[in-house]
């Protein structure tokens, strides 16, 4: 499945309990902590570390004061300052360490996590948030970031913000209580009174669930985490001795193995969960994420369906729908889908970016334009997005607007293939030609592999004259890629133009065997035959051509761009 990242990747980094955070590290960190202050830096370093270890904040402080005067510099150590000054109660002081941490190393998130818990800690919302945020993008889940996260956007009455982050949270220690509560709470000032219940009732359960159990779980999350083969099967093991029948204790499991990569485990422990609760939504969520995972598409549909009716408004299981219809060619489910996603996340650049390519697919051009447009200026370095932008403007024939977002594209990347042939195309397109074979050439030492770039640097050449450039650059995009149907018109065209008849029928007649319902390989087609006297011949490949035209003619017509409009609602579930 392409663009969403349904489950988290194995081997991630995490934190598998709520217990209070330490310091943290990063690579950046760690190195810069001796840095150039010398052998006595890195001995105060050392000690406070281990102070910190010890919960003696007020004498590791101490030892990185004196170590911030001889390397001002190194960002480790305000950072386990701020650390130690944090864990005092001393927020102010703290707060300025963390932010001389972070402007001397920006891609460490512990830095950011702790700066975010003081914002918090002040009743400073928005400043908490947007340093949970950045947490978030920065890699992967530190501490309670998912879950204090939810909780804000909560307070602040961002429902849909709220379950996503409290849904990631959930993925992390699938066994707290206190997240299922929280989602209760979601659902409660949502209007959704029966699935609070069941997050309530979840929530009590698990409160209720032996130690044992719990401690097995951690046992797999760390075996998983660790590599531990053996380790894990033991955990398994256990988990099944202990918990057989709760539906709670067998979900987490499953989202462990899911974690891990290990879909087929995971299958077998969420069956097993839904068949004790098949009311459960995240039972039937996680159960369906999975079986995308294993390519059933048909079960995950059932099973995600069965998460909507379960919670009709859920983000989650609309954008993993989203993505199994994008990946089924179902187009307009899937507009359906991600339409539901935007509406609840409409900031997310990601999901408007596959809706506005789901918008083109289905010829929907001004609803494509308007919504990657939105995408664009919300994520201006995403390349993908404008070129998906440049060929939204080539459908409406809007080709000023088209070439303008071409070449945008191409001074922002400008070692890219893609952004040159996109310029190329744009000025093919509204007769430039002249003007687009230098950047077609220029797309084709960029990315030599790019087939359509070689397609359009022959038809410019075929239209300025030089025929044998022109061929050879079909024939070097039916090298890349045999099934080429352009290729093989070009190819065909430039032997008729070179005169060598002979030759554009044999390659003619090849390429039919593969392309037999192509107009332009008949049109082709006749013209060597009318080369070569064959009238008969001619008046056939005319005949065939005439009504195979007429066909792709009509289907062009079909194909017209539209403004989408909304299906009628026909289940619970739809969005």
């Amino acid at each position: 499945m392409p663009f969403l990242g349904l489950l988290p990747a194995a081997g991630r980094a995490r934190q598998s309990n709520r217990q209070a955070p330490g310091p943290g590290t990063s690579p950046s960190q760690a190195s810069a902590a001796p840095g150039g202050g010398g052998p006595d830096v890195k001995a105060l370093f050392d000690s406070a570390s281990t102070l910190i270890g010890q919960s003696r904040f007020r004498e590791a402080a101490a030892l990185l004061q004196q170590a911030e005067v001889k390397a001002p510099n190194a960002a480790a150590i305000h950072h386990y300052l701020g650390y130690a000054l944090w864990k005092q109660d001393q927020w102010s002081a703290a707060r300025q360490e963390f932010q001389k941490a972070r402007a001397l190393d920006p891609a460490n998130p512990f830095t950011l996590y702790f700066l975010a818990r003081i914002a918090q800690s002040k009743g400073e919302a928005a400043e908490a948030i947007h340093n949970y945020e950045g947490v978030a993008r920065l890699g992967s889940p530190i501490y309670d970031t998912s879950q204090r996260l939810g909780q804000l956007y909560l307070d602040h009455g961002d429902l849909a913000q709220a379950r996503e982050q409290i849904e990631a949270a959930l993925k992390q220690t699938p066994w707290d209580g206190s997240l299922y509560y929280q989602l209760g709470k979601i659902d409660q000032r949502s209007g959704h009174a029966a699935s609070a219940r069941e997050e309530f009732a979840s929530a009590e359960r698990l409160k209720n669930v032996s130690q044992e159990s719990v401690q097995s779980l951690l046992a797999l999350d760390k075996a998983l985490a660790d590599g531990d083969g053996a380790g894990a099967e033991s955990a398994q093991a256990a988990i099944l001795q202990q918990a057989a029948h709760d539906p709670e204790i067998l979900q987490s499991m499953g989202v462990l193995l899911g974690r891990a990569g290990l879909y087929e485990q995971a299958r077998q422990a969420l069956d097993r969960s839904v068949s004790l609760d098949p009311a459960s939504f995240e039972g039937q969520y996680n159960l369906g994420l999975t079986l995308l995972r294993l390519h059933q598409d048909d079960a995950a549909e059932a099973s995600l369906l069965a998460a909507l009716k379960l919670q009709p408004g859920s983000v989650e299981a609309n954008r993993a729908l989203g993505v199994l219809y994008v990946g089924e060619n179902r187009t307009e489910d899937a507009i359906a889908r991600l339409r539901a996603v935007n509406r609840a996340a409409p900031a997310d650049a990601r999901v408007l970016g596959l809706l506005g390519q789901q918008y083109l697919q289905g010829h929907f051009v001004p609803d494509a334009i308007a919504t990657l447009e939105q995408a664009v200026k919300l994520a201006p370095d995403k390349p993908d997005i404008r070129f998906l932008l440049v060929e939204a403007y080539d459908a409406a024939h809007d080709y000023d607007a088209g070439l303008k977002a071409a070449q945008d594209s191409l001074r922002l990347f400008p070692d890219s293939g893609r952004a040159a042939f996109e310029v190329a195309q744009e000025m093919s397109a509204s007769g430039r030609y002249d003007d687009a074979r230098p950047y077609a050439e220029l797309a084709t030492r960029k990315d030599p592999e790019r087939v359509e770039a070689w397609n359009l640097l022959g038809g410019l050449e075929s239209k300025s004259g030089r025929y044998d450039a022109a061929l050879a650059a079909f024939q070097q995009a039916r090298r890349l890629d045999a099934s080429n149907v352009v290729a093989d018109r070009g190819i065909a065209d430039g032997l008729i133009r070179l005169k060598r008849y002979d030759e554009a029928l044999a390659d003619l007649q090849q390429s039919l065997t593969t392309h037999a319902q192509d107009a332009g390989l008949y049109f082709n087609l006749m013209q060597a035959y009318v080369r070569t006297g064959q009238r008969e011949q001619a008046a056939k490949a005319a005949a065939t051509y005439q009504q195979l035209h007429a066909a792709e003619t009509a289907q062009a017509d079909a194909e017209k761009p539209r403004p989408y409009t909304d299906p009628p609602k026909t289940s619970p579930s739809d969005p």
